[in-house]
Formats: C-alpha cells, structure tokens, sequence
C-alpha cells in the first residue's frame, strides 16, 4: 500500500531549488525540472522509438522517471557536478544509503514488486538502458532550458559562459537529441511555461507549487494506483494513464488557471473556457507538434477526466464506468486491451485531487493555511472519503 509519508515525501522536491549559487529571477525547482525532464524524454522517446515495446519499453521509461524521483529526493540539493563525481567513485554506498532511506515505503508500493525494480534500476547498469539513456539526454536539454533563463542574469559569475557551453556539448553530441530538441523547441517551451504558474494563486503556501511540478505529482500518483490495484493494465492502458496525467493542464500554458471557484461561480464559464482552449489548441499547440501526433495529444487534454476508448471504427468514446466490485472509477475488464486505446479519465482526475489535497495538507502542516486551503482539504476529503478504487479505500490514504 502507498503510505502516506510517502506521498507527502513526493512534495520534497518542490522546496529543492536548483542553480541556488546563481540569481534567478524566479524559484527554480527540482520539482518543476523533473516534470520537464519527463514531457521531454516523452518526445525524444516517440520520435526515436514510436510506441514501440521492444526495443524501448514506456512502462520501464516511467518508472525509471520515477526512480530517478525518489533518489533526487533522497539526496536533497547536491551540485550536479559534486553528484556526478560520488556516483562515480561511491555508487555502491550512495545506492545504499538510497535503499536505507526509502525501503519501508517503497517495499509497501504492490506488495515490494516497484523495490525489486527500483533495486536493478541502480545496480544493473544494463537494465533499462536505452530508457535510461533517453532520460539522461532529456535532462540535459531541460537543465538548458532553464541555464538559459538565468545566464544573461549571471555574467559576474565567473564560469557561466562554461556551464552553459558543456550543457550545449552534451546535447550537440548526440546529433539525434539536438535536432529533435530544435524540431520541438516551441512545443518545449510551452509546456516549460507551466512552471511559471504558481497553483493556488489565491493563497500563500508553502512549499509553492507550479501547474508543471503538480502534472508530474498526479502522473506518478496515478501509476502508483494502477500497480496497487493489482490489475494487470496492458501496456497502452498505462502508457495513456500515465501522460494523460501529464499533459492534463497543458492548455493552461494558453488561458492560466482559472480557480475552481471562479469558474464554478460565474455560470457557464467553464464551458466557455473549454471553447477558447480548443480554439487555442488548434492555434498554437498543436503546430508545434507532428501531425501524426495531434490525435494522441488530443486524447490526453479533451475531456481529460472521462473515462474513454477507441471504438471499432477508431473513434473516441466515452464509457460510462461500473460501479461495483470497487471498480467505480476505472474502464471495465473487457476494455483492457491495447485495441481499444483505454484510458482512465476518472483515475487521472483522483489523482489530481489528491494532489491537491496533498499540496493543502503539505502547507497546512508547515503553518501556512487559510480558509481557501481548509475548505479546499475538507471538500477533497468528503467528496471521495467513501470511494475505492478496485478495492483500494481511498480514506485510508487521506487519514
């Protein structure tokens, strides 16, 4: 079972701020660049490998993010380059005083099956190669992506020309990586723009968190779901689950994010809302974007939260879900097939609740709160204190 110490745990990042020896003109967050890391290894990935399951395997791809995760939560803010050089003549200890600091939650997560991967992933430099390969090259381009916010800031520092030019090399040096990461410049840096926008605007909070650090929050919470309700999703099922929690938000890089009591409060906004964004999408997202790709990205952000499949004729359709047997927010059984392109809205949209729920309870304990935090907390936890996910109780998680 996912602990709740864990969960709480997942938030760390978002008080680690990177490039902390340079001035920057707004929090940079691990947080917010593992999210990016994540979108962009999903690019390179699909432009190199497609949704092929041979020789790159997605599932692997997203728990190597996720491992990737824990350790830069485990070992807080240590510089790259001081990282770089303990890994490299202390990697087994390093391993170990990851494994010591993390064993009793993640030997909880699908009865030890997620520890026993987490295990290989860092002693089996073998193991999950090309997938680690992909996500090291996209936290390259990321770590440039936000050294070029910064350099311009930071001239006085006496090697910023260096740092910036090494960040260029290791990119340039694979001449794939580079000349996918130009082809998506803008896509990239759209989806870079989430992080500028602070959650909960209305509130102070601490620690804060952006639209972007809160995307990668809900798509690892809801791939934790899918390995505890001890279904076994099929490859595409996981694959959707997982980016479309990602990219859920993605039109906020268009119209901000509005709060739920504006929108609820004004009627018929959000619907209207909903028609800008389209109108936004077609503009300028999804010209940044392949053509082949249009479909999937669409399928991910249209109705983010239903639960839907292709149909026979590859049309997307909305499935009214079950509501027994503890499945009530998940597609039935006969839709977990790679044929039917299923994915779980309304597992995303519990996910994102709850992260939410966690970013209130998070500032709350550290003594930051205020009516819109309380109420937002009580009203998460009334709304699905009954529910359970396959059997999964979720009070149990908000205890």
């Amino acid at each position: 079972m996912v602990t709740k110490d864990f969960l709480k745990r997942l938030f760390s990042l978002a008080s680690i701020q990177r490039w902390n020896d340079h001035l920057r003109p707004i929090k940079l967050t691990e947080l917010d660049k593992q999210a990016h890391k994540m979108m962009i290894a999903y690019v390179l990935a699909k432009s190199i490998y497609g949704n092929s399951n041979e020789s790159f395997n997605w599932q692997k791809l997203i728990e190597a993010e996720i491992f990737e995760f824990i350790r830069n939560m485990v070992l807080t803010d240590i510089k790259r380059t001081v990282f770089t050089f303990l890994v490299k003549h202390k990697k087994e200890e390093i391993n170990r005083f990851i494994f010591k600091s993390v064993e009793s939650d993640i030997k909880q997560v699908a009865g030890g099956e997620l520890w026993d991967k987490m295990v290989l992933y860092f002693t089996d430099d073998n193991y999950s190669k090309n997938e680690k390969s992909i996500l090291e090259l996209a936290s390259k381009i990321a770590s440039l992506w936000e050294y070029n916010l910064i350099c311009d800031l930071n001239r006085q520092i006496h090697n910023v020309d260096e740092i910036r030019q090494d960040l260029k090399d290791k990119i340039t040096h694979n001449v794939q990586a580079d000349l996918i990461s130009f082809r998506f410049k803008k896509f990239i840096n759209l989806y870079g723009q989430l992080r500028f926008q602070v959650r909960w605007a209305r509130t102070p909070r601490t620690p804060e968190t952006s639209v972007l650090g809160h995307l990668l929050i809900t798509a690892i919470i809801t791939y934790l779901f899918m390995l505890e309700t001890k279904i076994k999703f099929s490859p595409k099922r996981i694959y959707n689950n997982f980016f479309a929690a990602l990219f859920h938000d993605l039109p906020e890089a268009l119209t901000w994010d509005i709060i739920s009591p504006v929108k609820s409060g004004i009627e018929g906004l959000d619907k209207l809302v909903k028609e800008y964004e389209k109108e936004a999408i077609k503009l300028h997202l999804l010209p940044s974007l392949p053509l082949e790709w249009h479909r999937e990205i669409l399928y991910f952000i249209e109705d983010e939260f239903d639960n839907k499949i292709m149909d026979d004729e590859n049309k997307k359709t909305k499935i009214k879900v079950a509501t027994t047997s503890g499945n009530e927010f998940l597609l039935e059984e006969i839709y977990n097939h790679c044929k039917f392109n299923p994915l779980d809205g309304r597992l995303v949209r519990v996910a994102d609740e709850l992260s939410a729920y966690l970013e209130a309870v998070s500032s709350i304990e550290h003594g930051i709160k205020s009516p819109d935090l309380e109420d937002g907390k009580n009203k998460i936890r009334q709304k699905y204190c009954k529910s359970q996910i396959a059997g999964i109780k979720l009070d149990t998680i908000f205890k």
